[in-house]
């Protein structure tokens, strides 16, 4: 059974209390029907981030958001009964369901099989995406940035995703910082994302984009959830560093969508990027238009559906079409490569270890948004 969290964000102003755990509270005359006796809450936002000095975003909005630990495993058509009814209380801002496991990524399949490159581990020269305008593709011209000596530094990034490998070849460093420690490595998505932007410049393997960034922090959905893993990357953020969400929602019509499409996850990105933090996220691969009427309530949240994000559909390369499987419309601010990128991880194209490995098939929103990041890493610098 796939596991879920379950997120209510209650009105600050009937909490009563936090305990030392984390454990939320309620005024007793909020819980006076007894339903709401029947389970414990847990704010999302961690004590030491509340009471750090100098902090850069403004936690304190985010205190009424907690999860019920209890529901973890109930089947989905529990938990949205559950949802409904806690939604009915006029001091519940919004409950729902979060899925925890992240989304398998979109890779796709060569037409045809990849042969194994063994006399050749310098794979820099299959990262076409690095290159400018020939006439076979569209890249972002990173290497025009790198003859001007501009490699990511000055910047710190952070990575929201699942199976980061902090000890590959190509990317094992002091400045690869895990956040997650206690979260194992399920795949290699994290890994392939992190080679786009962040593999080392060692005349081997691949070479990352912005390879010279100042730090990344990878950091994986922590057990209290999504938003609990976006706070705590927060924390080593300043103003003009860039945040990656690598993350998809579940839609109404059970289609991936973009993660803050969770209002939960909303809610923190617009106090991340109120503080000056830039957030790169991908669309998600689940070909919804987002102007549709479904989307109404996510397109209008804030008056105006706009929480400062910069969401990253995914094209082709050549004429960066839009591919028939990424999230479209008025929501989606940028594109990137999204079929038949070469990374880290995975073993298709190379592999001689669990540390040494590449594939050539990453693919989707997934492969798009680290492109786009390590583009906007590079203004940053600029400006």
């Amino acid at each position: 059974m796939q596991k879920h969290k379950f997120i209510i964000k209650f009105n600050k102003s009937v909490i009563h209390e936090r305990k030392d755990n984390n454990k939320l509270i309620l005024k007793p005359t909020i819980l006076k029907d007894g339903f709401l006796n029947n389970f414990n809450y847990y704010f999302i936002v961690d004590d030491d981030l509340l009471t750090m000095e100098n902090q850069l975003i403004n936690y304190q909005n985010l205190t009424g958001i907690c999860y019920v630990e209890e529901v973890d495993n109930l089947p989905l058509d529990e938990l949205q009964r559950l949802a409904d009814k806690i939604n009915s209380y006029d001091f519940v801002e919004y409950a729902y369901i979060e899925h925890t496991d992240t989304p398998p990524p979109f890779r796709q399949l060569l037409d045809n099989k990849t042969e194994q490159i063994y006399d050749t581990p310098n794979f820099n020269p299959l990262q076409s995406y690095q290159g400018g305008t020939p006439s076979n593709h569209i890249g972002i011209d990173i290497e025009y940035a790198w003859s001007l000596g501009i490699v990511g530094q000055g910047i710190r990034c952070a990575d929201i995703a699942g199976g980061f490998n902090f000890e590959h070849v190509n990317l094992q460093r002091k400045s690869f910082i895990n956040l997650s420690p206690e979260y194992p490595l399920k795949n290699e998505h994290g890994t392939a994302v992190a080679g786009i932007m962040y593999a080392k410049d060692m005349g081997l393997g691949i070479k990352g984009l912005v390879h010279g960034a100042d730090t990344v922090y990878g950091v994986s959905e922590a057990p209290a959830g999504r938003v609990n893993g976006i706070a705590k990357a927060l924390k080593y953020l300043r103003a003009g560093d860039v945040f990656i969400y690598e993350l998809q929602s579940m839609g109404p019509r059970n289609k991936y969508v973009p993660a803050d499409y969770q209002k939960a996850v909303w809610d923190i990105t617009k106090e991340a990027t109120d503080a000056g933090i830039i957030i790169i996220m991908a669309a998600g691969n689940g070909a919804e238009d987002l102007d549709h009427k479904l989307y109404s309530e996510y397109r209008n949240r804030n008056d105006d559906g706009d929480n400062g994000a910069i969401r990253v559909g995914a094209g082709n390369k050549k004429y960066l079409i839009s591919t028939d499987f990424t999230i479209y419309d008025s929501m989606i601010h940028v594109q990137g490569w999204g079929l038949n990128v070469v990374t880290t991880g995975y073993n298709d194209l190379y592999n001689t270890g669990e540390h040494n490995n590449y594939t050539h098939p990453f693919s989707g929103t997934s492969s798009a948004t680290p492109i786009v990041a390590s583009a906007v890493v590079v203004i940053q610098f600029m400006v």
